[in-house]
């Protein structure tokens, strides 16, 4: 049987963030992070993370951003 595949959705851009995500993409799932400026994006994509940045306070954006998310982990400080 095929491992199922899975989109994680991390919301967070600290190191621990970072550091979940290259766990998760270890076990092949595709992973996502929740960044609040394009400015933060280059490192997470040079991990792996694919990243996404948008503001959670804004009601349109945020259902966009977990739309597809089968997991979700919100590692955040604020």
């Amino acid at each position: 049987m095929p491992k199922q595949f899975t989109t994680i959705l991390l919301i967070g851009e600290g190191q621990l963030t970072k550091q979940l995500g290259v766990r998760l993409l270890q076990h092949d799932h595709s992973v996502w992070a929740l960044i609040s400026s394009d400015g933060l994006a280059p490192g997470f994509a040079r991990l792996g993370i694919y990243p996404l940045a948008a503001d959670l306070s804004e009601p349109f954006l945020a259902k966009m951003a977990v739309a597809n998310a089968d997991v979700i982990y919100h590692l955040a400080g604020r």
